[in-house]
């Protein structure tokens, strides 16, 4: 299978797309940003038009899979879920399925942030496919701030069966995770990072 990591900034390589495969990403969150002295205000505006890329470009019959967590933020929410498909709907994609992935036990608490990630699937003319338990169980990340391996691996396998294009992109690859599941399913993929470091791990992870 095909995998392609490229050292790129990722609204800077969607922009230079005329088309989108499926997208299976977590766009990376407001304290993972390269710019330390973005504001939350800059770093809406980001969010949104890494989106506005994706969904004016995602191919009819393809898929856009977002693994979100929010954010707490000057005792205020950063609701992602909302403010995605609000994007989606005004490019006329509908919600195909949204899901839960725990990031801690039930009843566990965090003063940073939710304990829990949205994962939420779009598409214009995708099926809703065979339904699938909403909630996810705490699974392993293979780093910190990387997206977790059970919302990964249904999100991947999601779009291997329901599919008919078998390229998977993620713009925010970080190390690997996407490509690495996708190549084991038998899909190509194409992995975005500004980062060179991470850039060089994620090839090191997807050639295991």
């Amino acid at each position: 299978m095909s995998v392609n990591i490229i050292c790129e900034d990722a609204l800077r390589w969607l922009k230079t797309q005329k088309s989108l495969p499926n997208i299976v990403t977590g766009i990376c969150d407001y304290d993972e940003m390269i710019d330390k002295n973005m504001d939350m205000t800059e770093y809406l505006n980001f969010y949104t038009s890494i989106l506005e890329e994706i969904f004016s470009k995602l191919e009819d019959n393809c898929y856009a899979i977002f693994i979100q967590t929010d954010r707490k933020y000057q005792k205020s929410l950063i609701d992602k879920s909302y403010i995605t498909t609000q994007i989606a709907q005004k490019h006329r994609l509908k919600v195909v399925w949204h899901k839960i992935a725990l990031h801690r036990e039930v009843d566990r608490t965090d003063l940073h942030r939710p304990t829990y990630a949205h994962v939420l699937c779009y598409s214009r003319n995708g099926t809703t496919g065979a339904a699938t338990p909403d909630v996810m169980p705490v699974s392993k990340k293979n780093y910190k701030n990387g997206t977790p391996l059970l919302a990964a691996q249904r999100s991947v396998e999601f779009v291997a069966k329901y599919s008919e294009n078998k390229m998977v992109i993620d713009p925010f690859v970080g190390r690997g995770t996407i490509p690495y599941i996708a190549k084991n399913l038998g899909l190509d993929s194409i992995g975005i990072d500004i980062d060179p470091k991470q850039c060089q791990e994620a090839r090191q992870y997807v050639s295991q």
